[in-house]
């Protein structure tokens, strides 16, 4: 337990911190890039500043700590990223690309029930009807009928 300071941790709370909080997931490379930045910031000709030891990454010690740190890193992270509202132009375009992607499923579902012997123009025909009957229809429409 004195190698890896994160066991204790983890055996209270398999996620980081206390319960129900969230933890931003923090990697060595951005520790890295944090020094890096900071270093960048410091005066030529100086002494380089050292880091506290605080800020030193903690890796994990053995096999089943580094699966659940590489789970977490996976498949966890978007769960721990602050949420945010979408706008009206983000929701409208949302809607307009299902709205897109269910019409051409739809349409291709019933340009595949057309006879395979059908003459051009019964073809050219069908193809026009349909178009417009997909446009006429709503999103609301074509997710029902999904």
């Amino acid at each position: 337990q004195g190698r890896c300071p994160r066991m204790a941790q983890s055996k209270a709370n398999p996620v980081g911190g206390a319960a129900g909080s969230v933890q931003p997931v923090i990697t060595a490379s951005s520790v890295a890039a944090r020094f890096r930045a900071l270093a960048a910031k410091h005066q030529p000709g100086a002494a380089a500043p050292k880091a506290p030891l605080f800020f030193a990454p903690i890796f994990p010690c053995n096999d089943d700590a580094k699966g659940r740190w590489m789970y977490r890193d996976r498949f966890l992270q978007a769960v721990s990223m602050p949420r945010r509202q979408w706008n009206e132009e983000e929701v409208e375009k949302l809607q307009k690309v299902v709205h897109a992607h269910l019409m051409e499923e739809r349409f291709r579902q019933r340009f595949a029930e057309l006879p395979r012997n059908a003459k051009p123009d019964e073809r050219q025909r069908f193809f026009v009807e349909l178009c417009g009957a997909l446009r006429s229809r709503g999103l609301e429409e074509l997710i029902a009928e999904h």
